[in-house]
């Protein structure tokens, strides 16, 4: 089986939760992320984005600021700019974009070459540091930015400078005979937009190369003199953090640096689909199976441990201590995607509607303009200030990052998300997330109105040829269409509405009511803890509402949502409870006295926008 997505241009979104954000990005978010990339604005970590293309171009002298992988900080803003186009038409924004693309131009090298670190630091060494010069993270994320550009513009200049500067990595890499693939995929995903958008199979060729030839034979990394970073004997930075301990299609676990994983298996995915590959399908859903059960928290974030941003043991799951970074949570929607583009699975789909509203929406503020890099499950900010394993957790949302790869990845996605809601082949739609929009794609129309993430009711119109079929949550305690029990036919978890009848609206509605959630009890943080969950919403205490040592509260009681005004209309969740006293004394042989309190939760995404405090997701129980 193979499914395509339609295009962001052909679905927009049509609700008052991700249309009001993705409007706040084109109004908003993306010239202050312009400006930060222009180091216009004061008090903020410097980006020193374009001015190290200008010096790159000749236009200004100066020395190379940041990480070798700056580059792709304008990259993504590039492509989130493209996206948003799409949506909302932006003279200014566009009017950034050229000029972006007319600097890269000039700060191309005649050969292709494009890489401003290299360009100005290091022109003698360029490609040779495969695991950690990033070089060709930045390519692929400048290529997909242009062919998302030719998309929204039909305009192919940018697309040229990005071709030639892919055709010398393939130059380079057939020609030197070596087993060369990137230390952090992304790449390859690129390379396969390119393949489908040209038909070019020398991109294919490339991309499939990078994916089959990782492993340890022949390894050109251990190659390199500052393999592990100059500690060769670091454990954190074997092959295994860069997915390359052994060959793709043999391995079973998720391992190493969470975003580099979920890039590389989103586009095994994607390679699964091209080719028609059920093997390499069945290895992308073993190691998904493997991450969701055994190593993903509660609100989708991946990645329990800081050093080096990584995957550790099944079950090793620490809320405090939690990574959970913004950009994975980006690659596990886009993994999902790949894996839904293959066939379709309505626990995938859940996973990733999960994912986009808890583990991708907290990473950014309601106004747009701070972030979270790191998303813990619980923060006392007094001891997360001082403890040094907590040195990249911050209390608060920040307005830009020294390594700023969050910030532009996260509107990147937002603005596309439109793409992420169907999948269709000649015979079917599924409807993988349940976004009001309204779509026009190929013969089908469609009209779906949503007041998710609030009320599970769905109406739908659809005009076509093609059987429609509704993606059932896996929370939904009873499913209704047009206001009878749903008794049909299900196939992947999937209603089977058949093929509509032209302006016939079909109601759907999923019971919808707050839960408690409990972990295994092989996650040693969360026994004896539960969790509140309504819908693909993760609720947490704040100490706003609560006051201060959170860990004193019990959870004890039914949960009543009520709507309220938080920023904007949102569900709020009442239980009945204990606060537990603390004792004068540091231990005691008395229980401590409990006092029956009312604990207020807020949805997850939601929280530290109104001050810094304590947050807790699991509660005592």
């Amino acid at each position: 089986m193979s499914f395509n997505n339609p295009s962001v241009r052909s679905v927009k979104i049509r609700d008052d939760f991700w249309a009001k954000r993705q409007k706040l990005i084109s109004d908003k978010v993306l010239a202050y992320q312009w400006r930060i990339l222009n180091d216009d604005i004061e008090g903020v970590p410097k980006s020193h984005c374009i001015a190290n293309f200008r010096i790159a171009a000749g236009l200004e002298q100066g020395e190379h600021y940041g990480y070798p992988w700056q580059d792709h900080d304008l990259a993504k803003w590039m492509e989130a700019a493209a996206f948003s186009l799409m949506n909302y038409p932006n003279a200014d924004v566009m009017r950034n974009l050229e000029e972006s693309i007319d600097l890269l131009r000039q700060a191309q090298q005649p050969d292709g070459y494009l890489n401003t670190y290299y360009t100005i630091k290091e022109p003698d060494k360029r490609f040779t540091d495969f695991a950690y010069g990033h070089e060709l993270l930045n390519c692929g994320h400048f290529l997909e930015a242009a062919i998302t550009y030719e998309q929204a513009t039909g305009k192919r200049d940018f697309l040229d400078i990005m071709m030639k500067n892919v055709d010398l990595v393939y130059n380079t890499v057939i020609d030197s005979g070596r087993n060369i693939f990137p230390g952090h995929e992304e790449i390859e995903i690129a390379l396969l937009r390119l393949y489908k958008r040209t038909g070019i199979l020398k991109y294919l060729e490339l991309a499939e190369r990078f994916i089959e030839c990782r492993g340890p034979e022949g390894n050109v990394f251990e190659e390199q003199e500052n393999f592990g970073l100059g500690d060769r004997n670091n454990r954190y930075l074997q092959l295994d953090y860069h997915q390359a301990h052994m060959p793709v299609r043999q391995q079973e676990e998720v391992v190493g640096h969470c975003v580099r994983a979920v890039y590389l298996y989103t586009a095994m995915a994607m390679l699964a689909e091209v080719k028609e590959d059920p093997a390499l399908e069945a290895v992308v859903e073993k190691l998904w199976k493997n991450m969701t059960e055994k190593k993903m928290y509660i609100t989708g974030g991946i990645g329990s441990q800081h050093c080096t941003e990584r995957f550790t043991t099944a079950y090793d799951l620490p809320n405090d201590l939690a990574y959970n970074e913004s950009c994975a949570a980006v690659g596990t929607i886009m993994m999902a995607n790949g894996m839904l583009i293959n066939r379709p699975d309505s626990s995938v789909a859940d996973i990733m509607e999960k994912v986009l509203y808890n583990a991708l929406l907290a990473g950014i503020s309601y106004d747009g303009e701070k972030y979270f890099y790191v998303n813990p499950l619980e923060i006392i900010p007094e001891i997360a200030d001082y403890r040094s394993e907590f040195a990249l957790t911050r209390r608060h949302r920040e307005r830009w990052f020294d390594c700023a790869c969050c910030p532009t990845n996260i509107i990147r996605c937002i603005s596309s998300l439109s793409q992420y809601i169907y999948t269709y082949d000649e015979e079917s739609v599924y409807v993988n997330l349940l976004i009001g929009n309204e779509a026009e794609f190929e013969g089908e129309r469609i009209r779906m109105t949503s007041n998710m993430p609030w009320e599970a009711r769905i109406t739908l119109q659809a005009s076509g040829s093609r059987r429609i079929y509704v993606k059932k949550p896996i929370w939904a305690l009873e499913c209704r269409v047009d206001g009878k029990r749903y008794q049909g036919e299900e196939k992947a978890g999937y209603l089977d509405l058949g093929v509509p009848e032209d302006d016939h609206e079909i109601e759907i509605y999923f019971e919808m009511e707050p839960r408690f959630v409990y972990a295994s009890t092989k996650v040693n943080d969360d026994c004896g803890r539960t969790a509140v969950e309504k819908g693909y919403l993760i609720y947490c205490a704040e100490e706003i509402d609560n006051g201060s040592v959170l860990s004193q509260l019990v959870l004890d009681g039914k949960l009543l949502a009520k709507h309220e005004e938080v920023f904007e209309a949102m569900d709020i969740i009442y239980a009945d409870g204990f606060r537990e006293k603390a004792s004068e004394h540091l231990y005691s042989y008395q229980p401590p006295e409990r006092q029956n309190t009312m604990i207020r939760l807020v949805p997850y995404y939601i929280w530290n926008n109104r001050g810094d405090g304590e947050m807790r997701v699991w509660l005592r129980v």
